[in-house]
Formats: structure tokens, sequence, C-alpha cells
């Protein structure tokens, strides 16, 4: 069950925050914000990776979830987000409106310390 970001931090945290390549994540949820699954979504390298929002979403109705959460990590320890990490929130949450699913949160992970979009009020 999903509450706060720091339930995500410690799901996730071990997963990916160490790792020196990117990876993002997504966490389907119902409406009680139960986990349905847990699922990679793209691998990148050192400093990107590729997100196809169409397979999240696509993943997100197939699976009946009524929230998703992203997450991917920031190997280089730098917790703020890119301006392409801000787009792909921005583009993910459109996307996720139009079959009312709600995007929960995006969280960048680094293996000292998280960023949360929607504590910081980027959602």
């Amino acid at each position: 069950h999903i509450q706060t970001p720091l339930d995500v931090v410690e799901i996730m945290q071990d997963k990916i925050a160490h790792l020196r390549h990117e990876e993002f994540w997504c966490l389907y949820l119902n409406t009680a914000n139960d986990i349905i699954s847990i699922e990679q979504i793209g691998k990148g390298g050192i400093s990107a990776t590729t997100v196809d929002v169409r397979i999240l979403i696509q993943r997100a109705i197939l699976l009946g979830a009524s929230g998703i959460l992203v997450t991917h990590n920031h190997p280089s320890g730098a917790l703020s987000p890119s301006r392409s990490d801000t787009k792909l929130t921005e583009t993910i949450q459109k996307a996720a409106e139009l079959f009312s699913i709600n995007l929960v949160d995006h969280i960048i992970l680094h293996k000292d310390d998280h960023f949360s979009f929607q504590d910081n009020g980027l959602l």
C-alpha cells in the first residue's frame, strides 16, 4: 500500500538507487493505492533512459490500474529533475488523464535521498 513517497523509496531504493545507469519503473495501483504490479519501463545509459509513454499507459489499462506512480534513478547524485524529467512527467500526466488514470507521483532516487514531484508542488 502506498501512502507517501517514503513508501516508494522503501520499495525501490535497493532496486535502482545504487545503479550506475538510469532505470525507469512504474508502480501500477488500484483505487486504494495498493500495488497491482511493479514493472521496469526503461533502461538507459549513465545520464538518460528512453520511456515509451504509450507502453506505460497501455500496461496501466491492461492491468486495470486507476493510478500510476513512476520512479527513476539519477546515478549522478543530482536530485533536481532535469528539463526532460519535467517534460516526461507532464506527458505521462496528460496521457494518463485521457484514461482517467491518476499520476500519483514521480520520484527520483539516489542512494542517499529522493525527490518527489508531488511533495515539491510539481504535480
